[in-house]
C-alpha cells in the first residue's frame, strides 16, 4: 500500500486521494472535477467541496485554480 500525500473529502460521499509513490488519484465526485484531476498535470494544493455534488474548487500548487458551480 502506498503512503498517502493528500485527502480531500466532502459531503455525498465525495472524495480525493492523491498516493506519494505514484502520484495515482483515487476520486469520486462530479464528471467535471474528475475530468479536471485526470487529465491535469498539475499538484493539487487543496480541494473544497460545496453543499452540491457538482460545487467544487481545486487550487493548485503553482497558483491555478478551478472551479465550478461557485456563487458569486
Amino acid at each position: 500500500m502506498s503512503d498517502t500525500k493528500y485527502v480531500a473529502v466532502g459531503s455525498t460521499s465525495r472524495y480525493d486521494i492523491q498516493f506519494v509513490a505514484d502520484e495515482k488519484l483515487q476520486l469520486f465526485g462530479c464528471d467535471d472535477m474528475t475530468n479536471t484531476l485526470i487529465t491535469s498535470n498539475r499538484i493539487v494544493k487543496t480541494i473544497a467541496f460545496g453543499e452540491d455534488w457538482n460545487l467544487y474548487f481545486v487550487a493548485f500548487a503553482h497558483g491555478n485554480l478551478q472551479h465550478c458551480n461557485i456563487p458569486n
